[in-house]
Order: structure tokens, then C-alpha cells, then sequence
């Protein structure tokens, strides 16, 4: 009955969930439906929920650069009732003139209202910088290049002679840009250069990324801040790196670096750009005075983007500075047994690409084991040559049979772009040892008649008069233990049935092997059922740590110390929890896993101390 009142009251729990998400609602907002060339606008998204989706943003970007974001999360209680509100912050510049629509965002199965918005040109006048102009309010438009091949190095060590642009000793700000390279291949690396020069404070202003056509474009660390002298005149310098990924060979144009902002206007003061630095967002916040509007940028950069080579053959382009190739084994000094799990793991890093750009390479075919593949995981990290990607990717091999087994090599083609021919990444072809399995021996048991017979036997003989007294002390002893038996049987039974009648429902508790047994039962099940090896698993839990039990399922992976179970057990949860989303969970994989962690803790524990069996094999 507690079951069922139970399952009521999640199903109407459950319902309620559904009835509340189905009544959220997702609105957009702007502060401002007219805005001037080069300046921002904020949208506003806000839930009156905690969703568990962000906006799809995919289809804003085609005539906006987002300078900024930031969210906050409120909860409230108002008669007794929970109230959650979700808000979204995006600052917007618009990459064109004219009407422009901010399209409908997404938001799970929800979407907000499009709203248009009106782009007019910024007023501009001639100067050549900010103190030249008459009165605030004006933009002043200032534009220099950094000649190609002007790449700094290293942060802190500057090259002098690289840094001369084509300004006036009276211009208070301007910006430069250039590349290090006017002919990459397609889909490698660009390092695009961007600095802004300012002998004037700085009251505000943003910076976006150029919004390159047909390329992707990431930031390359953080700014860089130094001291530059152009014609006996002090500025200081923002630096800004950005990699760019051109997805097509021929011409490419880089639009130009633009910044848009306001300076303080007039002499006083000294303290510059260094005074303040840039956000996240790229904006400058300053102190208090007369300010007038500006806009500066960079002249725009060529570049011709060269096609793949007709002498590669790889599987996949992978144009890179550097490419490595590696694999290791849990355990460390992984040893082949039949029926234990052994994880290998394939990690690739490449100089020059992103990690989304690297191949999920297959780990090639094996006779005599069963494999369980796992999804990659992806990362970028920043270095002195750019971006370098990886992606590690693993396996569980379990081995079915003793013997010799071959792990086939592994080989990636890719393009050297320093030195403009091929190279082969390779882990080569390993043969191991498969042993049998260390849990197959039994331990043979010896029966205690046997042994008491055997004794038995040995035993000389006894006169004919000291055996009939042996026996007949003997008949007593049994007679008496036989009628002290019958009452303890009988006394027994009677408390069993008085027992059973009065708890007819209660059953013999299961083993450790029992409830494992349920485990795989589920794991083997051909439904789609992955509450119902969580339950399983639970009850597992359970029944081996009684003194401790787990809270929930990813606590059985801190209490086994495998992280790599954990990964699975979260994949369960989101399978479980996630309806209608795609996951990865694979409850065969999960069950390996499993298996390799208890093995891994049994083999620990053992030299320690003796450790009951953790499942059955």
C-alpha cells in the first residue's frame, strides 16, 4: 500500500513539474529600438522559470556581434509559493545599417517575439584626433595598419622596429591590425594582431572581434598591456590576439578592428588606457569629466588562402604546426586477463587547430575482445604558437579468451604548414599476452565425514568389553540429545508459523550476489530501462555498504575512487532525467566499468586486508 501511495504522489509530482514548465514563459526585450553606427544595445531575455535550457543565440549573429553577456537567477517566495526568474544580458552591435530584425530565440520548446530595430550612420567629422574636434558628441574616424609580418612574440618583450604605423604626432588614438601569415592554408591557423594606441584618457568604449565572412574566429589569452613610443609621444598600448580559421581557399578580407567610445576631452590628467583595461565584454570604464564620442579603426587585411594540397591523401586535413599521437592504459601497467576490464585511452594534440577540428580516429577491429567505446572529451588551451586542441578519447577492452592479442596500429595523415609536406602521426601495432583469469580457480573443500572417518579408521581396536560400554554410554547420550532436539525442532516450528502468519509478506533477504545478479539481469534486459538499472544499482549499493550506504548512484563511483564511473553514472542519470535529449549512456558500458573499478579496489584492498567478494563472476 506504501507503494502505491508513493508511486501516486510521484506521478502527481511529475505532473505538476509538466504543468509548470509548460506555463513558463520566455520574453525579449531591448532598451533601445534606434541606434547609431558603432554603438551597442542591450537584449533582455527573461524566464519566469529555471530552465534547464540557454538561448540559441545561432541565428542573432548573422547582423550582430555580441561585445557582452551576463545572467543572474532570483528566487522569491509570495503567498507561500516559489517564484524563480532568469534573466540574460546581451550587448549587441550591429554590423550593418538599415532595419534589422533580432530573430525569435529559442529556448528549449520555447521562443521569443522578434523584434525589429532601426541602424542609422554615426555623425563623423574630420580631425586627426580626438583633441582636434570641436565640442563633444562628435566620432572621429582614425584608421593605421600594422605591416604584415608584425606579430610580438612574447608578452613583455616587444619588437620596436615592427611596431611604426603611418600616424601623426597629434593623433591621441588610433588602431592597428595585421597577420603573421598573407598565405594560410584552408581551415588552419591565422594569428590576427590587433592594437589600440591611446595618448588620452579613455572614459568608456567597446572593442569587438572582426566579423570575418566565411571563418572562425576565436580570442587568443588575454590583453596585453605596454608602453609604445611614435614620434617622441607616449602611448599606451592594448594588445588583443585572435586566431582565425578561414573555411574557404582564395581572397579573404579581415574586416577592420573598430573601437567606439568616449574620451575625456581637453589636457588634464595623465593617466591613460593603462588606468582602466577591458572586460570581458571589451569595455573601458573611466572617471568623470567632459567626454566626446570616437570611432577608430584598423585598415582591413588580405589575405589569399591557399587549397588543400593535391599530394595529401590523409583521411582528414589537418593542417597543423605540430601534431602528437598517443596512448596509455589503466591500469598503469596494464596487464591482459580474460574477463577483466583494462581502459585504454588515444589522446591527440595538435599546434595550429582547434580541438573540434580533430578526427574521433576508430581504434580498428580485435578478435577475442569485447570492446566498449567511450565518447571524446575536447579541449583548447593557448600557447606561444597559438591555440593547441586535444582529444582523448577511450576504450574498455575485456578480453574473452587467453592467448596472444594483437592491438592494431594507429595512424593519422596530416600537413606540416611550416614546413608544407605531409607527416604521419603513429602508434604502432602492440602484441600482448592474454592470461587467464585470476577469479576462475575454485577452492576444494574437504567434507568433515571424510575426515572423521579417516580418523576413525585409524583407531586400534578396543576390547570387547570397554566397546560395549563405549556403546551403550553412547545410546544414552544420543537418546538424550535426539529427545532435547525433537523439543527445539518443535518449539521452532511453531514460532516460524506464528511468524509467517503474522508477516506472511516477509521474504529471506538476498545476498551481495543476489542483488548483483538483479544488476546484470537489467543490463542484459533488451528494453530501453535505464531506471531500472539505477534501481538495481542502488539496491546493490545498499545491501554491500550497509554501514554506509550511498546516497544516490554517483556516490557508488566516490566510494569505488573511478572517475571514469562516474562519467557513466552521470550519463545514467541524464538518460534517466533528460527526456527527449540525446546522451550516450550504454548500460553494457556502464557494467564494464564497473566491473574493471570493483576489480581494481578488490586488488587494493588485498594488500591491505583480506575483502569480501564484491560480485559474483
Amino acid at each position: 500500500m506504501m507503494k502505491i501511495l508513493a508511486f501516486v504522489a510521484v506521478l502527481c509530482g511529475g505532473l505538476f513539474v509538466n504543468a509548470t514548465e509548460s506555463l513558463a514563459a520566455v520574453t525579449a526585450m531591448v532598451n533601445t529600438t534606434d541606434v547609431a553606427e558603432g554603438a551597442t544595445l542591450q537584449l533582455i531575455i527573461k524566464s519566469d522559470s529555471d530552465p534547464i535550457h540557454e538561448p540559441q543565440l545561432e541565428g542573432l549573429q548573422k547582423h550582430f556581434v555580441i561585445t557582452g553577456r551576463q545572467q543572474s537567477y532570483q528566487k522569491s517566495i509570495i503567498n507561500g509559493r516559489l517564484k524563480a526568474e532568469k534573466t540574460w544580458v546581451f550587448n549587441l552591435m550591429p554590423n550593418k545599417l538599415g532595419k534589422l530584425t533580432i530573430p525569435a530565440i529559442r529556448m528549449g520548446n520555447e521562443k521569443t517575439k522578434p523584434i525589429e530595430i532601426n541602424v542609422t550612420k554615426a555623425t563623423s567629422r574630420a580631425g586627426s584626433g580626438a583633441a582636434a574636434g570641436a565640442g563633444a558628441g562628435g566620432v572621429t574616424t582614425v584608421t593605421s595598419q600594422i605591416p604584415t609580418g608584425a606579430v610580438p612574440a612574447v608578452q613583455g618583450r616587444r619588437d620596436q622596429n615592427a611596431q611604426t604605423a603611418q600616424q601623426e604626432s597629434g593623433v591621441d588614438v588610433f588602431i592597428e591590425g595585421g597577420v603573421e601569415n598573407k598565405n594560410p592554408y584552408v581551415q588552419s591557423q591565422v594569428v590576427y594582431v590587433a592594437r589600440l594606441y591611446s595618448a588620452t584618457k579613455i572614459e568608456q568604449g567597446t572593442w569587438p572581434p572582426p566579423a570575418v565572412v566565411d571563418a572562425l574566429i576565436e580570442p587568443l589569452g588575454d590583453d596585453i598591456y605596454f608602453q609604445d613610443s611614435r614620434k617622441g609621444r607616449i602611448y599606451n598600448v592594448v594588445e588583443r590576439r585572435y586566431v582565425i580559421f578561414p573555411q574557404k581557399s582564395g581572397r579573404l578580407e579581415i574586416p577592420p578592428s573598430e573601437f567606439v567610445g568616449t574620451v575625456f576631452s581637453g589636457a588634464s590628467g595623465a593617466r591613460g588606457l593603462m588606468s582602466f583595461g577591458f572586460g570581458a565584454a571589451g569595455t573601458v570604464l573611466g572617471g568623470f569629466g567632459a567626454t566626446e564620442s570616437l570611432k577608430v579603426r584598423s585598415d582591413p587585411v588580405v589575405i589569399n588562402v591557399l587549397p588543400k594540397p593535391a599530394g595529401f591523401n590523409g583521411k582528414w586535413w589537418l593542417p597543423a604546426y605540430n601534431l602528437k599521437l598517443s596512448e596509455s592504459f589503466e591500469p598503469a601497467a596494464a596487464s591482459f586477463k580474460v574477463d577483466e576490464a583494462v581502459t585504454r585511452t588515444i589522446t591527440i594534440e595538435a599546434t595550429g587547430l582547434l580541438a573540434a577540428q580533430l578526427p574521433d580516429v576508430s581504434f580498428g577491429n580485435m578478435s577475442g575482445v569485447k570492446v566498449y567505446p567511450g565518447k571524446a572529451e575536447k579541449s583548447n588551451r593557448v600557447m606561444d604558437k597559438g591555440i593547441v586542441g586535444k582529444l582523448e578519447k577511450s576504450e574498455v577492452l575485456i578480453p574473452l579468451e587467453s592467448g596472444e592479442l594483437t592491438i592494431p596500429a594507429i595512424e593519422i595523415k596530416w600537413w606540416n604548414v611550416a614546413s608544407r609536406h605531409m607527416e604521419t602521426a603513429v602508434i604502432p601495432e602492440r602484441k600482448v599476452v592474454v592470461e587467464g583469469s585470476s577469479l576462475a580457480h575454485k577452492t576444494l573443500e574437504t567434507k568433515p565425514s571424510e575426515s572423521l572417518d579417516s580418523v576413525q579408521d585409524d583407531e586400534p581396536e578396543k576390547t570387547s568389553s570397554k566397546k560395549g560400554l563405549w556403546n551403550l554410554r553412547n545410546s544414552v547420550l544420543v537418546g538424550i540429545i535426539t529427545l532435547l532436539l525433537s523439543v527445539v525442532v518443535t518449539l521452532m516450528y511453531f514460532l516460524f508459523r506464528k511468524q509467517t502468519h503474522t508477516n506472511p509478506a516477509k521474504k529471506e533477504e538476498k545476498s551481495k550476489r543476489q542483488y548483483f545478479k538483479d544488476l546484470e539481469d537489467a543490463v542484459k534486459s533488451d528494453k530501453d530501462n535505464p531506471k531500472q538499472v539505477a534501481d538495481a544499482l542502488m539496491k546493490w549499493g545498499h545491501k554491500y555498504w550497509e554501514e554506509n550506504p550511498p546516497i544516490n548512484v554517483t556516490a557508488i563511483a566516490d566510494k569505488l575512487k573511478s572517475p571514469e564511473l562516474k562519467k557513466e553514472l552521470e550519463e545514467l542519470n541524464q538518460s534517466i532525467y533528460a527526456k527527449g535529449q540525446r546522451n550516450n549512456f550504454d548500460k553494457d558500458r556502464l557494467l564494464a566499468v564497473l566491473k574493471s573499478a570493483l576489480d581494481a579496489k578488490i586488488k587494493q584492498d588485498k594488500q591491505v586486508k583480506p575483502v569480501p567478494d564484491l560480485y559474483p563472476m
